[in-house]
């Protein structure tokens, strides 16, 4: 785990990564780990960390990984101020912070990383190696409702034990984060542990909004009684150190002698998702294109056979959809996504040369936009089904 200590140090050293004499002199305050061989090597190895955390070139230019990226790239490849680099990415100075400490403490966590083999140093320009065990494996796109009932049934056992009943109230178009989906499950299950402490039985309310650009997950168990024995610092230490670790904010308020509530946070996109599927990759760059700094963040999926597992999971606001795919084609698709029940919602726009409003009308799609189109016409599109974007909600008090 990565010490704040060490995420500030890593902060400093990335504000002044230009100046040789600072991160010198830096680097001599913590000679006895083995980060870099002098200046020059330390500046070429956090240069080359921003670099490493550049997302793939499939992943949604919308996700946090793509904003986090961007955050470090404007502001340390780039050289730009923070007020600069907001501007730039079309975003408020506060979520250009947010997004810039997320990725300073995944550079230091990188960069830190070679404490654990002394003498091994990474060439200028090498990549570090890759975190071990659960860290190591991918993001995606996560449905927090299906995380928790896995979790839920898992400790159900414990649950029952301690008398506990569980009342799980989620909106219907469940929360969706970029994540790892095995930090995230052991972040869940430690946090219903660490709220359901004690023996007193009680109600744990689970509750989710998204709140200033973030998605809050609401833990709170209820009991009749003050519970006994009080949480100890080092188990919400371990908390917090979980937390952070699968990319979350983790806050403890006072909720009282007979309530304990453990709330979750991290960064999400208030933009509106469009899922894309079309085989033709020139379509979905040219369709990228249309949608960027607009309110609309496009996922393309170029696997037909993928495409009812991905809407049931994204619940995209919208889908555009390519008739002429090779294996299962468009009107396949169509047929199967209006025919689920987790995903028969979702407005379809049957987007293709070929023109057959009756067939596509018939199988439930909610609009035709032939091809070829333009920019201002797909947007248009999209805006009459899905309308504007909500408003941001106001910050609650915790």
């Amino acid at each position: 785990m990565i010490s704040p200590e060490r995420i500030t140090w890593t902060r400093d050293v990335l504000e002044r990564v230009y100046d040789l004499a600072y991160l010198q002199r830096s680097l001599d305050t913590i000679h006895d780990l083995n980060l870099a061989r002098n200046a020059a090597d330390l500046q070429a190895k956090l240069l080359g960390l921003v670099q490493q955390l550049k997302p793939a070139s499939d992943v949604s230019p919308g996700s946090l990984a793509w904003r986090l990226y961007n955050a470090l790239e404007q502001r340390y490849l780039r050289g730009l101020t923070q007020a600069e680099a907001a501007t730039e990415l079309n975003i408020s100075l506060r979520q250009l912070r947010r997004e810039q400490d997320r990725g300073i403490e995944a550079v230091a966590t990188l960069l830190f990383l070679t404490e654990r083999q002394p003498g091994a140093v990474p060439e200028a320009g090498e990549r570090s190696p890759a975190p071990a065990s659960a860290s190591a494996e991918p993001y995606e796109f996560l449905r927090l409702d299906d995380l928790l009932q896995a979790v839920l049934g898992l400790i159900d056992p414990l649950l029952s034990r301690k008398n506990v009943d569980v009342q799980v109230a989620l909106p219907q178009q469940a929360p969706v984060a970029w994540a790892n989906r095995t930090l995230v499950r052991q972040l869940l299950i430690a946090a219903i542990t660490f709220a359901i402490h004690g023996d007193c039985g009680g109600l744990l309310s689970i509750q989710s909004d998204l709140v200033d650009h973030e998605l809050r997950l609401s833990l709170t168990h209820y009991t009749s009684q003050p519970c006994e024995p009080a949480v100890s610092e080092d188990s919400l230490l371990e908390l917090r150190q979980l937390a952070q670790q699968a990319g979350f904010r983790v806050t403890i308020p006072d909720a009282g002698p007979t309530s304990m509530q453990v709330l979750l946070s991290i960064a999400a996109d208030a933009r509106q998702r469009v899922m894309m599927i079309d085989d033709n990759v020139d379509a979905i760059e040219l369709t990228r294109r249309y949608l960027a700094r607009t309110q609309f963040d496009l996922v393309a999926i170029t696997r037909a056979e993928e495409a009812l597992l991905q809407a049931q999971t994204l619940q995209p606001s919208c889908i555009l959809l390519d008739v002429m795919m090779p294996g299962r084609d468009g009107w396949e698709v169509l047929a199967l996504l209006k025919s689920h029940p987790a995903t028969i919602h979702i407005p379809v726009v049957v987007c293709s040369v070929l023109r057959n409003p009756d067939l596509a009308y018939a199988l439930g799609a909610s609009a035709i936009l032939p091809r070829p189109h333009t920019a201002a016409q797909l947007r248009e599109m999209l805006e009459h089904l899905i309308g504007p974007p909500p408003p941001p909600l106001a910050v609650q008090s915790s």
